[in-house]
């Protein structure tokens, strides 16, 4: 038993994201869980203490009083690991969390360059948790669409409404399903040569702002294309669709119905395979179980 438990601990996994998903609220939530001794039953805990403790501290003081963590910038990157373990102590692997904000990620898109560190990172990697907004992202201009607008435009009206400054087109306008898409491609790519797939935690964040609607169609109708690249390389990407909300609420709209909640952790929404009530390591869990 001793040598599998030393296996399994060899196991790591990526955190990845662009800019303004959530990546530094998620982390908030989960350093809380991991260290709350019980408070979500049966969810992950720490194998030992990172170097960075104080500063994921700081991060769920914040957390844990509704004030708005601060995202990750450019100019503060750092990489971050945790070592975990089951609720029982055995160790089970390590997450990382790149020394790269979400532009950092974004630039794979718009410039067509990948930090080498990155790449190292992933081709030592059994999987990914990615991270993606529920509902902030860029949706594609379809011509049926603007031909379909052009159609109700009175006739004539071409040459009576002066002409609108267009903005020229930049790889930041792409759909977010193709951007997505392509960063995928590229993860599998820095994979490099392996046997199975890799394992994909699909995470929706800011959940609370979706309503009545399962994570497999919220992606089938936000993100079509995804799904779609998704369905058509299952042999790539072994994928997991999960719905969370690490705040728990929007905390422009008042913090009162969040603060009174029994324990901190009674806050987090979690939806997905295999999930319990507010454990918002289950994802984590899944990545590294083999």
């Amino acid at each position: 038993m001793p040598a599998q438990a030393s296996k399994s601990s060899q196991q790591q996994i990526v955190i990845a994201g662009f800019a303004e998903v959530g990546k530094t609220t998620f982390l908030a939530a989960l350093w809380h869980v991991l260290t709350s001794k019980g408070e979500v039953p049966g969810a992950l805990t720490l194998a030992n203490l990172p170097k960075e403790a104080e500063h994921l501290n700081a991060l769920r003081d914040k957390w844990q009083s509704c004030e708005k963590v601060n995202r990750t910038t450019v100019s503060s990157e750092q990489t971050l690991t945790l070592d975990l373990a089951r609720c029982d102590g055995v160790p089970l692997g390590t997450v990382v969390l790149p020394d790269l904000a979400g532009e950092s990620f974004g630039a794979q898109w718009s410039q067509r360059q990948a930090p080498a560190a990155m790449a190292e990172q992933l081709r030592q990697s059994v999987g990914v948790l990615l991270l993606v907004h529920a509902t902030e992202f860029h949706l594609p201009e379809r011509l049926r669409d603007t031909s379909t607008l052009a159609e109700t435009l009175p006739k004539g009206s071409a040459q009576t409404v002066p002409p609108q400054a267009t903005e020229p087109w930049t790889p930041a306008h792409a759909g977010t399903d193709v951007q997505l898409v392509d960063l995928l491609q590229c993860m599998r790519f820095h994979a490099g040569e392996r046997t199975t797939p890799i394992r994909l935690a699909l995470v929706a964040s800011a959940w609370d702002l979706v309503e009545n609607t399962l994570p497999k169609d919220w992606l089938r109708q936000r993100l079509p294309l995804l799904k779609q690249y998704l369905d058509a390389n299952s042999d790539l990407f072994e994928a997991r669709l999960y719905g969370i909300s690490a705040q728990g609420g929007d905390y422009g709209k008042g913090t009162d119905d969040l603060l009174i909640k029994l324990t901190p952790a009674a806050r987090i929404q979690v939806i997905g395979p295999e999930c319990k009530p507010h454990d918002v390591t289950a994802p984590l869990a899944w990545l590294l179980t083999t």
